[in-house]
């Protein structure tokens, strides 16, 4: 089952966190991979094995060790010459992320300055048919809050997120969301056509999609579209709580707080 989120009441993930802070979860062998996809990247050429070790400042046996795997998975490549990146970063380079750089832009800009109003880790999402994908996020201070990363991906049906971008979509998208197969996550996700459609319009009507525990149990959203000057979502702005339900006057609190940015979002991007 693919989840676009985790929630810290797992308890590892919780315990973890009121441990070491964010901080704390940083894990060295990832850190010291990015190093040396940082280093090639900024390289012209190849470097051989004694260039990547000076440029990193990596023992040497840890930059053979990871240049190995990294290589092994096609991140980097390797020829008489030395290394270089490799193909997977290719293809990576073509995820929804690079679509939307300008978009990603705004809301760290604009969703940064209410966070800490909102309380709650919020989520950059786009349609990426029939899924939608999470492509930034910005983390809660509290202890107990949503874990999530970029590139998480959920059926469009089985979450605020796509609910919210469903209800503000041309009619076509939507029939495409819909004309398939309706999988369940939780025993709590809707997969009846007529309620979903029944929610985009009540979502339409109201400004913001609302979903309990029907991408992953004890896990409510309150999900606002991001639109274009026609009126289409392009993107929009989900913030989770760790509970299995999210009572209405805290549901328009939060929809109230995100619809603000993501009015200056599309405001600032229709110029």
């Amino acid at each position: 089952m693919t989840l676009a989120s985790e929630t810290a009441a797992d308890g590892e993930i919780e315990e973890l966190l009121s441990r070491n802070g964010p901080s704390g979860l940083a894990v060295p062998s990832v850190v010291h991979a990015f190093a040396i996809i940082d280093l090639l990247a900024g390289t012209k050429g190849q470097l051989r094995l004694a260039g990547i070790v000076s440029g990193t400042g990596l023992p040497k046996t840890t930059v053979h060790r990871l240049l190995r795997t990294l290589t092994t998975m096609g991140i980097t490549h390797w020829n008489n010459d030395g290394f270089s990146l490799g193909p997977t970063l290719a293809r990576y380079a073509n995820t929804p992320v690079s679509n939307h750089t300008e978009t990603i832009g705004l809301f760290y800009s604009v969703v940064g300055r209410v966070q800490k109003e909102l309380g709650e880790t919020v989520q950059l999402a786009v349609l990426t048919p029939p899924d939608i994908t999470f492509v930034a996020f910005l983390d809660s201070d509290s202890v107990v809050r949503l874990v999530t990363r970029v590139g998480r991906r959920l059926p469009a049906h089985a979450s605020a997120s796509g609910k919210a971008l469903l209800a503000f979509s041309q009619a076509e998208t939507v029939r495409e969301a819909l004309d398939r197969p309706l999988t369940a996550l939780t025993d709590w996700t809707i997969t009846d056509r007529q309620i979903l459609l029944d929610q985009f319009k009540l979502t339409h009507t109201r400004g913001w999609a609302y979903e309990s525990q029907e991408s992953a149990a004890n896990l409510s959203c309150v999900s606002v579209p991001v639109l274009n000057s026609a009126g289409i979502a392009f993107a929009t702005l989900t913030a989770c709580l760790p509970v299995p339900f999210i009572a209405e006057p805290r549901q328009r609190q939060m929809a109230s707080i995100m619809t603000g940015c993501a009015n200056e979002m599309s405001r600032r991007i229709s110029g």
